[in-house]
């Protein structure tokens, strides 16, 4: 929790026993990947093609390319479930005002991810999107 303090990811808020953490934006580039991915399975690829990427809560997951975190309800070893990657480009995420923040369990979960798993609010268009098939080794 300090790097993210001292990087402005972050501000701790102090209250007698407790701590509150607040997820500031990550305004800058140079602080995100060139690149955000989300891992989904092929089946929800046409969709995402049509519709673009959004969330009922309006909260996106993504990852650094390099990151293979288990999407909920999907495993990255089982060789039968087909997966699709989706990225998008980080510059234009940012010029279009989105808000990114580093997910909060990134924070305090596995260590890999800190600084590799993001939380992107509101809709990402169909057209801004890239969809790979993801390959498993």
């Amino acid at each position: 929790m300090q790097e993210a303090e001292t990087e402005n990811l972050i501000r701790l808020h102090p209250a007698g026993q407790f701590l509150f953490v607040e997820f500031l934006p990550i305004r800058d580039a140079g602080k995100l990947p060139a690149r955000l991915v989300h891992v989904t399975s092929a089946a929800h690829a046409e969709k995402i093609r049509r519709e673009g990427l959004h969330s009922q809560k309006g909260r996106i997951y993504m990852q650094s390319p390099e990151l293979k975190v288990e999407p909920e309800y999907i495993s990255l070893h089982r060789p039968e479930q087909a997966l699709v990657s989706v990225s998008v480009d980080t510059d234009k995420l940012l010029s279009q005002g989105k808000k990114i923040i580093l997910d909060p369990e990134s924070v305090h979960g596995y260590v890999g991810e800190f600084k590799h798993a993001f939380v992107v609010y509101g809709t990402i268009d169909p057209d801004e999107l890239k969809i790979e098939k993801l390959a498993i080794h």
